[in-house]
């Protein structure tokens, strides 16, 4: 029963970062503040691990999930507070990182050979089109300038694109997360 809320709790969580990072970042630095979020949700799974009764991971499993708390977390999660807080909008930040589906499919297309199906590219190409059509509206202001800050987002698709090459590789689908 609870399982079907478990997108929907997912995507609220998610979609509050960049707002919470928004308001918090002006008093806090970008790591010390995903620190804390860490320490939070550690504490919300070791809670969920004793009522749970969940299994330990083995040293293995364990470090595959070190590999992508890195890979997410730190990297992700890292650039996009640091875009933020050097004052790149939080909302342009949001949509940059969201082309992340639309580069790591075409790296996966170029780089590993891997084949997507005519409806994928139609999804692809809509994504593409609503964050041009949402930016566009910056570019028709008198003068438009590339923020310093605007490379950290990219660095977040690097480590996405970096974690589909690792599980895809080590992992050969299991679920790690």
């Amino acid at each position: 029963m609870l399982i079907r809320f478990v997108p929907l709790i997912f995507v609220l969580l998610w979609s509050t970062g960049f707002i919470g990072a928004r308001f918090a970042l002006p008093w806090i630095e970008p790591f010390n503040l995903l620190f804390i979020r860490m320490v939070i949700t550690l504490a919300v799974f070791l809670l969920l691990i004793l009522v749970l009764r969940a299994h330990w991971p083995g040293p293995r499993q364990a470090g595959h999930q070190m590999v992508v708390g890195l890979l997410i977390h730190a990297v992700y999660l890292g650039g996009v507070f640091a875009a933020i807080k050097l004052a790149l909008p939080a909302g342009v930040t949001a949509l940059v990182v969201g082309l992340q589906p639309l580069l790591t499919a075409l790296l996966a297309w170029a780089g590993m050979g891997q084949q997507l199906r005519r409806v994928q590219w139609v999804g692809l190409v809509a994504g593409l089109l609503g964050v041009s059509l949402v930016l566009s509206s910056g570019l028709m202001a008198q003068s438009f300038e590339v923020h310093p800050g605007l490379w950290l987002p990219y660095c977040c698709h690097c480590s996405v694109f970096l974690l589909a090459r690792y599980t895809r590789k080590s992992l050969v689908g299991r679920l790690i997360c």
